[in-house]
């Protein structure tokens, strides 16, 4: 399964960039996807179960700040039948 996760997101209001999230193949489970983003002291800031949907960049009612910001997706692959788990670092920039 292929899946491309940016690095870089621009939660500022314009146009271009304001959500982040993965994207994937076809052959992803719905029903197995969680996503998941930390801040810089491993607190959850965001989580969502649903492959269409991605953080705004905010925690509760306020943006976060401008930072490094980790990211965790579990998902179950159709093609392969096994669970994954990817792991990487997501910039807000503004």
């Amino acid at each position: 399964n292929i899946c491309y996760v940016p690095n870089t997101f621009t939660p500022d209001g314009d146009e271009y960039n304001n959500v982040f999230i993965p994207r994937f193949g076809m052959s992803l489970i719905p029903n197995s996807y969680t996503f998941l983003i930390f801040n810089r002291w491993g607190e959850l800031v965001f989580e969502s179960h649903d492959p269409l949907v991605g953080w705004d960049g905010s925690y509760g009612n306020l943006m976060c700040p401008v930072g490094t910001y980790t990211w965790e997706v579990l998902y179950k692959d159709a093609a392969e039948n096994k669970k994954n788990k990817l792991v990487g670092h997501v910039n807000i920039i503004k």
